[in-house]
Order: structure tokens, then C-alpha cells, then sequence
């Protein structure tokens, strides 16, 4: 299953550049000068496909994933893997920067999410994906497939219409809860929970 750890470092002369050419007395060396100045503070886990459309990804693709961090939010990052791009959205990092650093609130909390922005099905695999924040091409997502074909994406809009899905169900489930008149309908329902959505700015701010 693939899985997204997300960590915090200290900077400044603690950072120290790892090799893969390290004594095991070296590595232990540098774990100990390091030790306690880094923390992961928030891990996503993805949902894989059952095993029999695994097995038949496996005859088709070779696994390969990769993260991209977005150019214009910086608490979101793509996973970019063979079979499509998943986008994880967290204010972990913020969030515990501001708690070492003195300036957190104890009532603030981790909020992670993680979506699917895009999927290809098999046998086509994903051979190239790029991430613009242009000022005149927009934020979206270029990607392209093995079978030839491209597909751009607006990030933002997409983004958009997660959080407002997201917000709608909770509100309706929310009504959901509270006592109702007859003469309400599930239609009125979805109507309100609509109009609670906030405007763009609001929600990706």
C-alpha cells in the first residue's frame, strides 16, 4: 500500500547530508548527533485495489511513485505513481512549527485530506506529470499517459470542488441529525448544504 510520511526538521548546522556509502559507525554517528531534532508528524496511508486487479496491474506496470510539492500551497503535495496522482493537503507542519516555536494554540488540531486528482486504468500508465503555478498558464497539472494522451487539470478548481463536496456531506449529515418537518425534502437538504459552502478564497486559504 503506498503510504506518505511527512516530517519536520530543525535547520540550521543540525542538518547533516546522509550517503548511502556510510560506515554502519558513521551512520550511527550522525543518528546520535542527530537524535531529537526531527519528528514525523503525520502519516497517509492510500487505499490499495483488490488482489485480483492488483495482479493484473502487476503484468502490466513496473511501480514507480514519486512526490511533487505544490508550487503555489505550500501544505499540499502530489503522489504521482503509474496509476494516477493522489493529492495530500495537511497543515501538519505548519501546525507544529507554531507549537515549537511558541506561537500554537492548544485548541488547533492536525487536518489532513488526501484525494484522488487523477486515474488511469490499465493497461495506459502515467509517463510524465508536471505542476504549474504560472501566472499565466494557471495552477494545474499536466500529465501524460502511455498510450499517448494528455490531460491538464486546474488544481485549484479541483481542490475547490473536494473541500465543497467534503463540507456539503458534512452539513447534510449534520441536518440529519436535527429534527424535521414534513414538508422538507432531501432536495432542501442538499440546497442548504450548497449554500453553507464558503467562496474559493475562503476555503483554500
Amino acid at each position: 500500500q503506498a503510504r506518505v510520511d511527512i516530517g519536520i526538521l530543525s535547520s540550521g548546522a543540525t542538518i547533516l547530508p546522509r550517503f548511502e556509502f556510510e560506515s554502519e559507525a558513521d551512520a550511527d554517528c550522525v543518528d546520535e548527533m542527530l537524535e531529537g531534532v526531527a519528528a514525523f508528524v503525520e502519516a497517509i496511508q492510500f487505499e490499495s485495489p483488490d488482489v485480483s486487479q492488483t495482479e493484473d496491474l502487476t503484468r502490466t506496470r513496473t511501480t514507480r511513485c514519486t512526490l511533487i510539492p505544490d508550487p503555489v500551497d505550500g501544505s499540499t503535495l502530489h503522489h504521482v505513481s503509474n496509476s494516477g496522482v493522489v493529492t495530500v493537503t495537511t497543515n501538519a507542519v505548519d501546525l507544529v512549527g507554531r507549537k515549537v516555536g511558541g506561537n500554537g494554540h492548544g485548541d488547533e488540531e492536525i487536518s489532513t485530506s488526501a484525494w484522488s486528482l487523477l486515474e488511469v486504468s490499465a493497461p495506459a500508465a502515467l509517463e510524465g506529470v508536471g505542476v504549474s503555478g504560472d501566472a499565466h498558464l494557471g495552477h494545474i497539472l499536466v500529465a501524460r499517459s502511455s498510450d499517448g494522451s494528455m490531460e491538464a487539470i486546474n488544481i485549484t478548481a479541483a481542490q475547490y470542488l473536494q473541500e465543497a463536496s467534503k463540507l456539503a456531506s458534512k452539513n447534510v449529515a449534520e441536518r440529519a441529525l436535527l429534527p424535521v418537518s414534513s414538508a422538507q425534502t432531501e432536495s432542501d437538504e442538499a440546497l442548504k448544504a450548497m449554500e453553507s459552502v464558503p467562496p474559493l478564497h475562503e476555503l483554500i486559504a
